[in-house]
């Protein structure tokens, strides 16, 4: 008997139970963005129990704090329930819409990419064609670390499309983001590594967005 070739159609097969359960967890979450949510209070001590809307409100209060002068708040359910921000200075007082975006935080050597190592990753599905040419101005993707810091990434939605034209194998109207903080840098590590620090917690795009 070839234990070898057991194990390793065994260890694959583990692999795709899962990538199947991590899709299934963020087409929950992409579900929860399109519904009417409940802000509700989670401590950050335990991570993995954090909603997205607990995370929405957690990039909201990090908007508002940076930027006193904006009016945050939540965007309604036909602008895609994340989060509009209306610059004090805009004129007219026209609003950014932000699509939001929460993974939870993946264990190193998940399986869920051939990149994660001994790092924890947060992982995000996009659907490309109801971002690209919408009413969306940025992609905001969240996750809170095992040490209960958080981490943010923002995208203009042309942004991601490049991205998937230059860094994807198979391109696909369905973008995979498997994002990894590693000390001060981060990346992107979905197929290979690729260094997307320029994105993390990037808060200033905007103050200098022009519409």
């Amino acid at each position: 008997m070839n234990y070898e070739k057991i194990i390793l159609e065994l260890m694959g097969r583990i692999q795709n139970l899962e990538e199947t359960v991590g899709a299934l967890d963020q087409r929950i979450s992409l579900m929860e963005g399109e519904a009417d949510e409940r802000i509700d209070s989670v401590s950050v001590s335990n991570p993995e129990k954090i909603t997205r809307t607990a995370a929405r409100k957690e990039a909201m209060d990090k908007i508002q704090e940076l930027y006193p002068d904006y009016y945050v708040s939540t965007a309604s359910r036909s602008e895609g329930s994340g989060i509009k921000v209306i610059k004090d200075d805009s004129e007219p007082k026209r609003a950014v819409i932000i699509k939001f975006y929460h993974s939870k935080i993946y264990l190193p050597n998940s399986g869920l990419t051939n990149q994660s190592g001994e790092y924890e990753h947060g992982w995000h599905i996009v659907r490309l064609d109801e971002v690209i040419g919408s009413i969306f101005d940025f992609c905001l993707f969240s996750m809170c670390g095992s040490n209960g810091r958080w981490h943010f990434f923002l995208f203009e939605p042309d942004q991601l499309g490049v991205y998937n034209d230059e860094n994807r194998k198979k391109r696909d109207d369905e973008l995979w983001l498997n994002f990894s903080v590693q000390g001060d840098f981060a990346y992107e590590l979905r197929e290979e590594k690729n260094d997307v620090t320029e994105h993390l917690d990037n808060w200033d795009v905007l103050e200098n967005y022009k519409g």
